[in-house]
C-alpha cells in the first residue's frame, strides 16, 4: 500500500489493472495512452476523503479552543506545535506520551472511511487491509491516517482553523517522515512485538464498529452493466444456432451455451462489485 505513488508506479499499477480486466473478460486490448487516461480519470480520491474525516474530528479530539480571543489563538498555536512534534499526535496522552499509535482518532478515521457500511472497502476487499506477516492493518494504512491528522492539525497553525490544500507534493514528504518514525518505533519495540499487536487489534475494533463478526466474509454485491446486456445479446446473435426442431441434440447445445453465459455473467458481476 502506497498512497503517494510516483508517476511511473501509478502507470505500472494501471497497466496491471488493465491486464487483469482483459483476462477476466477474455479479451485482448492493448494498454496505451488512452487506456491510461481512462483509468486515471477514475482514480481514487481516498486521500482527500480521509483528510476531510480528520478535519471533522480534530477540534474535539485535541481540545482546540474557539479562536475568539488572542489568548485562545495563542493556545491553539502552542497546541499545534506540541502535537506535530515527532509522533505526539498519536499518543493516547500527548502530554505524558503514553500509548503511542493508540490515539482514538486513528481508529475513528479508519472506521469512518473503510468500515462504515457492509460494502465498504475494508470489508469487501480485506486483502488490502491485512498485512501478510502480522495479520493486522498494514503499517502504511496507519501512517496514511496519521499524515492526514497532521495535515488537519496544521490548519490551526495561525490559531484559527483555515482549510488548506492537501497536496501530494507537500504531504508525500510528511508521509515518508511519519513512516520513518513508525519504522523506528517498530524496530525499538520488536522484542515485545508491540506494533503488530496494535495493528492486529485495530481490525477487530473496525469489524465491531461495522457489526461484522471477525473473519466473516461479506458477499459481493453482483451488478449488471449496460455493456453486459449488450454483450449477451450480441453473443447470442453471433452463435447462429439452428432453429427449434432442426438437428437432434440442439437442446443440449443450447443448455450448455446458456450455462456458460450465466457463469460469465456471474463472474462479471463479482468483478463489477470490486
Amino acid at each position: 500500500m502506497n498512497p503517494y505513488p510516483s508517476a511511473m508506479q501509478a502507470q505500472h499499477w494501471a497497466g496491471e489493472a488493465w491486464a487483469k480486466a482483459c483476462r477476466t473478460k477474455g479479451v485482448l486490448i492493448e494498454f496505451d495512452e488512452d487506456s491510461l487516461k481512462l483509468i486515471r480519470a477514475r482514480e481514487s480520491n481516498i486521500r482527500g476523503d480521509v483528510k476531510k474525516s480528520a478535519r471533522n474530528y480534530i477540534k474535539a479530539e485535541y481540545a482546540f479552543l474557539e479562536p475568539t480571543t488572542t489568548a485562545a489563538r495563542r493556545e491553539n498555536r502552542k497546541l499545534v506545535t506540541m502535537l506535530t512534534t515527532h509522533i505526539n499526535m498519536t499518543y493516547k496522552d500527548p502530554v505524558t506520551r503514553k500509548g503511542p499509535y493508540q490515539r482514538p482518532i486513528i481508529q475513528k478515521i479508519i472506521n469512518k472511511n473503510f468500515y462504515h457500511k457492509k460494502t465498504a472497502e475494508g470489508l469487501t476487499l480485506p486483502g488490502y487491509f491485512k498485512d501478510p506477516e502480522t495479520g493486522g492493518f498494514p503499517f502504511a494504512l496507519i501512517v496514511t491516517v496519521v499524515t492526514t491528522i497532521q495535515a488537519a492539525i496544521e490548519e490551526y497553525k495561525t490559531g484559527d482553523q483555515q482549510d488548506a490544500l492537501f497536496s501530494a507534493e507537500k504531504y508525500s514528504q510528511t508521509f515518508a517522515t511519519q513512516f520513518g518514525f513508525l519504522d523506528e518505533f517498530h524496530r525499538g519495540t520488536a522484542h515485545a512485538d508491540l506494533l503488530p499487536k496494535i495493528c492486529k487489534q485495530m481490525p477487530k475494533a473496525a469489524r465491531h464498529f461495522a457489526n461484522v463478526p471477525e473473519d466473516s466474509a461479506v458477499p459481493a454485491v453482483a451488478k449488471f452493466s449496460t455493456a453486459d446486456f449488450a454483450s449477451a445479446v450480441q453473443d447470442w446473435a453471433d452463435e447462429d444456432l439452428p432453429d427449434d426442431g432442426d438437428a437432434a441434440g440442439s437442446d443440449d447445445e443450447g443448455e450448455d451455451g446458456e450455462e456458460e453465459d450465466g457463469e460469465e455473467e456471474e463472474e462479471d458481476g463479482v468483478l463489477e462489485s470490486m
